[in-house]
């Protein structure tokens, strides 16, 4: 068989023969020997590489498949998995082929490794740590660089598990550690790229072993102790010349020296952040924090300074190892130890090594002038700021200015030294207002300076704007945005700012990262200056022209920023927008369909114009819905969003299908057109391919249901495909609660729509819930909606719902109408919100009248009917005000928050640490803050419990005939006139129903009949309301921009602010 996978591995490998090849791998893959003989072929060095290639491959794909079996569902076969013979014959020869093989295979079979000791070790693995101390022994670099490879594995197998559960890499690492740490000293003496290599993979096992959990009984003191020895050397250790020569500039960070140095600083800003910061570690590691800060914190500072040392001298140092460098300083800022030694380092440490970092390079240059779209890429893509060193320099002097005194006034002193020399350096500028943003939220809550920013905005900032130099107007752009919340004194300086980002934004000719800069800042401004929003409300035509630009760089750059903006002018100028409403929706299409297009060519980017479509999608959502209500642009926008939803459907773009069904409901939300119709087949069918959609359909079908009755209805496949969803939903267990009660909450909107029109179908219909109350539901909102779809059929028809209950018999004999109905009142207090209680309300109505018109129900339980709805309209009233209150509220919502003033008392001495209050007194054993939380904490549950009745279900979005304000239905007036009903036409029914309610009881009847009268009377004020009408007249605010001055060139922080105006 062996020559036989062989051959076939070939045929794989040739186009015309790839197919049959595939055909007959598939066919063995299940024999037995199969797999050792393929590891086999792939550790033969005298098969062809191509060949090992591709079984390496096949076998990875085995092996993440079929090292056991999978589990099935009940009734289905049982799936293919290796036999345990052949299993054992891998795990005795998969270390030997890793550490014989090239480092294209080795990648392969580690993915193997992995997954086989996820299953297996130490069960059915149990020598495997022996097998590796005898590699790691070797003196064959080979050797120890495949165990350690497959050491990795092991721990990496374990790094998300809790601790208790990591026993048996623990085990292996403690026995393996003191080789690993000899090993690593010895190697500080080796300057070869092969000695850089082991280093590197031993300080990534140990970085997964400390990252989430640190085992002190491997870690100890002593241990670590040597670790840092071996830490120093290497980050002192100095690169290799040689190793310079083989690689461009811009190739120096992956020299595997560099890689090293990474993640020697990985390790220590990990033990450092998580276990060795006083005040902030969990309670178990608060020993080893203060031994930590004894013993290391100023030893590492000292280190880390030395490496920005070597860097102020003007050796290259790698932009990662900078970076977390910074992470580490950044952190040792908290802490005296730490500040004690850095605080006569900081000034000039800034000013030599962190100042330049935040000035523009010969890199930004480059990338700027070569590639825009790369620069607008890496400078707005949020996972780049984890990796910057430019970020972290960033977070370094925020923590050292917010945390430490006399930090910030010698930075500022620096910055307005470079913007306001003679002749300025334009990249000394740049890192000036860099480093002046920055520290935009500490200016802003500082006393001192907070009256002098809209001044040092308007002399040191707005002149930028006009600068010859692209990257100065990009970061003035920059800077103004993180000012945007600032309180402004004069609206003219203000107003001149926002002129100055717009006409940089439209202009076509500027650079795209200035344009997309203030595009971003434009934003900033309208969500914090309702100054802002009036004057661009106010300029009518300006509004079309900063939408173009903004939709012109969404598809020039598919930066997903930008999508931000455009929903945020969308949402605040929605009836400016509605004019120009069909051109940006087609633009916003057309982009859509190039990003999806280029996105389905690969590439580096396919995640950013993943994400980018998408936000186009949102904001064309945004669009319809600050739209929704004109019903004639509606109709003239649905086509161009009709070409989207229909390209995603044909070709199956399965990413966009959650934003896509999110489009069809914004078009179905006020009416369904023919075109939209068609697309509740495609839906149904998108549910029957893959059930987890279905709460991404439900939304769409509650529109087709509620917005298109009658159309839905004149088809009747319709209503049987939307029933069928629900049965299948219902039946499989794997649905999930939340699935299974949307479900029935769709079944009870089909009944409350249209109530006896689709009497034909009602008995297959009700039977899904019956089905699942027969199985004893334990979860009570599935019981209670299930309770519901029956009980909203009962108020509609009760006549027809007691002959369909009465037709079902109970395993016991029982009927199960007597049983629903004495659920029903059990459970009378899980019905919550306003639209359950409601419908429970009605039903317990229904049923009142039913026995009284002779249904037989037994008399314990018709006793209680009458008080199970005093609770419940005692509960609805509460939700009523509940309501009432919170819409209360976000209508009197106004923003008045200003920015906190800051007078510096958060900055400690150099001799304090910075640390919570709490977490200090708790550290210092007062554990008075604890109980305070806890207590807090017991009392917030406390209220949200009371107060969860009585908030809007998650169910209640989708609304029914009975939700709207123009129903007749009342559920307080319908009790009131059946009381009133019943005791005047049968006295003798009524004193029996009502002769057991005690005094509190009757009060509330009282005060529940005073209640609907009130509401009978605000009913009929609505109604003649509605009907007399109200007409409004709109008048135009008139306004333009008028920029008229020069601008001051002189400032200086910290001096008394002079006049703000131009």
């Amino acid at each position: 068989m062996y020559e036989q996978i062989l051959a076939a591995l070939q045929a794989t490998l040739d186009p015309q023969q790839r197919e049959q090849g595939e055909a007959l791998l598939d066919q063995m893959h299940k024999i037995s020997q199969f797999a050792p003989l393929l590891l086999q072929i792939v550790s033969n060095d005298t098969v062809e590489g191509p060949i090992r290639q591709a079984g390496v491959i096949f076998l990875k794909n085995l092996v993440l498949g079929s090292w056991v079996a999978k589990e099935v569902k009940p009734g289905e076969p049982l799936g293919f998995n290796i036999h345990e013979d052949d299993r054992v014959v891998i795990r005795n020869n998969i270390v030997d082929a890793i550490i014989n093989v090239s480092e294209l295979l080795r990648c392969q079979l580690c993915v193997c490794v992995q997954t086989i000791i996820k299953h297996d070790f130490p069960e059915r693995w149990p020598s495997l740590p022996d097998k590796l101390l005898t590699y790691l022994q070797n003196e064959d670099p080979n050797q120890v660089v495949g165990a350690s490879l497959v050491l990795y594995q092991m721990v990496k197998t374990y790094e998300y598990k809790k601790s208790e559960e990591c026993k048996p890499r623990d085990e292996v690492v403690g026995k393996l550690m003191p080789l690993l740490l000899q090993r690593s000293r010895h190697l500080l003496d080796d300057p070869s790229e092969i000695a850089a290599h082991i280093q590197k993979i031993t300080f990534k096992i140990l970085y997964a072993f400390v990252q989430y959990n640190l085992p002190k009984a491997v870690m100890t003191h002593e241990v670590l102790s040597q670790w840092f020895v071996v830490f120093q050397g290497v980050l002192e250790q100095p690169v290799p010349e040689a190793g310079y020569t083989k690689v461009e500039e811009d190739e120096r960070p992956e020299l595997i020296w560099w890689k090293a140095k990474k993640w020697v600083l990985h390790i220590l800003v990990r033990v450092f952040e998580r276990y060795g910061s006083p005040g902030n570690v969990a309670k178990e590691y608060e020993p080893f924090a203060k031994e930590y800060i004894k013993r290391y914190a100023a030893g590492v500072v000292c280190l880390m300074l030395k490496v920005f040392e070597r860097k102020r001298n003007g050796e290259y140092i790698s932009p990662r190892v900078l970076q977390q460098t910074l992470n580490y300083l950044n952190n040792s800022v908290n802490y005296s130890q730490c500040w004690k030694i850095l605080k006569f380092q900081f000034q000039g440490l800034i000013e030599s090594v962190v100042f330049p970092m935040l000035c523009h390079s010969d890199e930004d240059d480059e990338v700027w002038a070569n590639d825009p779209h790369e620069y607008i890429r890496s400078k707005y893509d949020i996972f780049e700021e984890f990796v910057s060193h430019v970020s972290a320099a960033q977070m370094f002097i925020h923590s050292a200015v917010s945390k430490r005194r006399n930090v910030l006034q010698p930075l500022l002193d620096m910055c307005v030294g470079h913007l306001m020399a003679a002749s300025p350096d334009p990249r000394q500028v740049d890192g000036a207002l860099h480093l002046v943003g920055a520290v935009s939220e500490v200016l802003m809550k500082r006393k001192l300076y907070k009256a002098q920013l809209e001044e040092m905005l308007v002399k040191l900032v707005y002149p930028r704007f006009k600068s010859p130099h692209p990257y100065l107007r990009s970061r003035a752009c920059w800077v103004l945005q993180n000012f945007s919340e600032l309180k402004f004194d004069s609206v003219e300086n203000l107003a001149f700012g926002l002129q100055s980002i717009c006409e940089l934004l439209v202009n076509k000719e500027e650079d795209l990262p200035v344009r997309v800069g203030a595009g971003i800042a434009l934003q900033s401004l309208i969500a914090h200056q309702d100054h802002v929003q009036r004057l661009i409300g106010e300029q009518s035509a300006a509004i079309p022209e900063i939408m173009n630009a903004l939709l012109d760089l969404i598809r020039d750059t598919e930066n997903d920023d930008l999508n931000s903006v455009v929903q945020k002018l969308i949402c605040e100028y929605g009836d400016q927008v509605a004019e120009h409403a069909d051109d940006i929706t087609k633009h916003l299409v057309e982009t859509f369909i190039k990003v999806i297009e280029g996105n389905e060519l690969g590439g580096d980017d396919v995640d950013d114009k993943a994400m980018t479509a998408a936000g186009i999608l949102t904001t064309i959502e945004t669009l319809l819905d600050v739209l929704e209500d004109n019903e004639e642009i509606m109709e003239r926008l649905e086509p161009s969003v009709l070409v989207i939803i229909n390209h995603v459907f044909l070709n199956s773009v399965v990413d966009f299908y959650e934003e896509v069904l999110s489009l069809v409901y914004s078009l179905t939300t006020t009416r369904v057109s023919s075109h939209l119709w068609s697309l509740f087949l495609p839906i149904c069918n998108l549910f029957d391919s893959d059930t987890d959609y279905f709460l991404d359909i439900m939304p769409v079908m509650h529109n087709y249901i509620s917005v298109g009755p009658e159309a839905f209805l004149a088809e009747p496949d319709r209503l049987e495909r939307v029933i069928s969803i629900c049965q299948r939903v219902m039946a499989e267990e794997t649905s999930g609660d939340d699935f299974q009660c949307h479900a029935g909450k769709l079944l009870e909107v089909l009944v409350l729509q249209f109530a006896n029109a689709i009497n034909n179908v009602l008995p297959r219909l009700l039977e899904i819930p019956v089905r699942k109350l027969m199985t004893n539901v334990d979860v009570s909102e599935l019981r209670q909606i299930c309770l519901q779809v029956v009980i909203a059929a009962f108020f509609n028809n009760p006549q027809f719902v007691i002959g369909l209950l009465d037709t079902i018999t109970l395993p016991s004999g029982s009927s199960f109408t007597e049983c629903f109905i004495g659920l029903w009142i059990a459970d009378t207090d899980v019905f919550l919100g306003v639209h359950d209680r409601k419908v429970c309300i009605l039903g317990l109505c229904t049923l009142l009248q039913s026995v009284v018109n002779g249904l037989s129900v037994n008399n314990a339980l018709v006793a209680r009917i009458i008080p199970s709805i005093i609770l419940l309209l005692n509960g609805i009233r509460a939700a009523y005000a509940k309501k009432a209150e919170n819409e209360k509220e976000e209508e009197e919502e106004v923003d008045e928050e200003e920015a906190e003033e800051d007078t510096g008392d958060d900055e400690v001495a150099s001799d304090e640490e910075v640390v919570d209050a709490d977490v200090q007194e708790i550290v210092n054993g007062d554990t008075k803050p604890i109980i305070d939380l806890v207590n807090g904490l017991s009392d917030t549950e406390s209220d949200d419990d009371d107060d969860d009745s009585f908030d809007e279900t998650q169910l209640e979005s989708y609304t029914t005939p009975l939700d709207s304000e123009t129903s007749a239905v009342d559920e307080f007036v319908t009790f009131k006139d059946l009381l009133e009903s019943l005791n005047s036409s049968n006295p003798d029914v009524y004193k029996q129903l009502t002769g057991s309610l005690n005094a509190d009881q009757l009060k509330d009847i009282r005060e529940l009949f005073t209640l609907a009268d009130q509401r009978k009377a605000a009913a009929d004020s609505r109604r003649i309301e509605a009907e007399g009408g109200y007409q409004f007249v709109q008048t135009a605010v008139p306004g333009q921009f008028n920029f008229v001055g020069p601008i001051p060139n002189n400032f200086e922080f910290g001096n008394p602010p002079t006049n703000n105006g131009h």
